[in-house]
């Protein structure tokens, strides 16, 4: 693996870019751009630029992000219209 491949990490799933490798020794890490944390490279396997943009949502348009904004927004306002005035005792 090196910079500028995309790469999944296996343990949960996460699909970045590789934006730097350090080498320390015993072991190699890899810096993905979703997350800006470091990944034990034995732990990588290759992705597909399509698994990036899924998982990032990278390939979204303006308007489908402000449509899942709204939804959202419209599920805060329901939740909070249900239980908004639940005091810390249940009432």
């Amino acid at each position: 693996m090196k910079v500028g491949d995309y790469a999944r990490y296996v343990n949960t799933g996460t699909v970045g870019i590789i934006q730097d490798i350090k080498d320390e020794g015993e072991a190699t890490w890899a810096l993905l751009d979703v997350t800006d944390l470091y990944y034990d490279v034995g732990k990588l396997e290759k992705a597909s630029p399509d698994e990036y943009k899924r998982v990032t949502g990278k390939d979204k348009t303006l308007d489908e992000k402000l449509e899942e904004l709204r939804d959202m927004r419209e599920g805060m306002v329901e939740f909070l219209t249900d239980y908004g005035d639940i005091t810390p005792d249940g009432t």
